[in-house]
């Protein structure tokens, strides 16, 4: 008995898109053509496009006018100026958004507005920290040094942050908000490490401590991403994913290894299984991150370990082209085998 073919319902073609074997756009397009889903407005397509790039770019000249705002005027503000600016405009670029999503059906220019809005709170929170006297006399003073300087003062802004991030994704469910929680979670790692040493005075003891905060916090993101992926249709673990790879990867590259074992292990293995992760992931960010630890492994071995063994360059020679010959053999046999 012969059995009965499957459907592809519209859940295959959304698992497509997510594998990246179908764009976005042109699943709507499909759904579109079959009835499934009403015909898609331009603005809709999350491709590469002149429009998306246009809402992209507006969005970061408005985070560069604030940026350059702070820095070149901060002696001539005061903390209530900024805070009514701060406040003003997030009011402002929010209610803009809510306006091009909800009334307009422009979800991606209203959904940068809303991220614009969103991205002011830091800047916000160190205001009413100083109005209310709750920022400490000591340490890290200006908000102009927040991108600069590891302190724990920022604990408090990245933890606010955070949670009101994550509140307007809940809300707005637009993927691209993820970068702003995703970055403050990255200098979390750091500045968490800050605060909790303290002024210590074994600053070797702190530093290594750090480190291996902004190791697990990283490791942490990346959970939360991959946990965040299997839950969703659309990509709201991208910048999970590169924010935690970044925590992850440099910190480990910032550790010291007692041992070439240990750095065999701790270092090297981590990075290397990062390849074949991209793959069962389709995330290109962990073949970067793992390739260039693979390659700053092979670096310590060349420049270190062995810097005077002829050997070791034909061995690395021999070992890629190992590699690639393997590949090969396994991708004929699984030719002739079949699926």
């Amino acid at each position: 008995m012969q059995a009965s073919a499957k459907l592809i319902d519209v859940e295959d073609l959304k698992r497509c898109a997510r594998k990246g074997i179908l764009s976005n756009g042109q699943v709507e397009q499909i759904l579109a053509a079959i009835g499934q889903a009403p015909p898609t407005k331009p603005e809709a397509h999350k491709d590469f496009n002149l429009p998306n790039i246009c809402y992209y770019f507006g969005a970061m000249v408005i985070a560069f006018a604030y940026t350059y705002l702070v820095y070149r005027h901060w002696d001539a503000l005061t903390y209530s100026h900024l805070l009514g600016i701060s406040l003003g405009t997030a009011a402002l670029l929010a209610g803009l958004g809510y306006s091009l999503r909800v009334r307009w059906q422009l979800p991606t220019a209203g959904g940068l507005l809303i991220f614009a809005a969103v991205a002011l709170t830091p800047l916000t929170v160190y205001c009413v920290e100083h109005l209310m006297g709750w920022w400490p006399a000591t340490g890290a003073g200006q908000y102009s040094q927040y991108f600069r300087v590891i302190h724990g003062n920022w604990v408090i802004m990245e933890l606010v942050t955070i949670a009101v991030s994550g509140l307007v994704l809940w809300w707005v469910r637009f993927p691209f908000l993820t970068a702003i929680p995703a970055h403050a979670m990255w200098f979390l790692a750091m500045d968490i490490g800050a605060l909790l040493v303290g002024p210590s005075g074994n600053w070797q003891a702190d530093w290594e401590l750090r480190k291996q905060i902004t190791v697990g916090v990283g490791l942490a993101m990346v959970g939360a991403g991959y946990l965040l992926e299997r839950r969703t249709t659309e990509d709201y673990s991208f910048w999970l994913y590169l924010f935690g790879l970044l925590g992850f990867s440099g910190g480990l590259s910032m550790m010291k290894s007692q041992s070439e074992v240990a750095a065999f292990l701790g270092y090297f293995l981590p990075h290397l299984a990062m390849i074949p992760l991209s793959v069962h992931l389709n995330r290109k960010t962990f073949l970067v991150f793992g390739a260039l630890g693979v390659y700053a492994y092979i670096g310590h071995l060349s420049f270190q370990v062995f810097p005077d063994a002829w050997a070791f360059p034909i061995l690395l020679s021999v070992a890629g082209l190992s590699l690639i010959l393997a590949t090969v053999l396994v991708q004929r046999r699984r030719v002739r085998i079949g699926p």
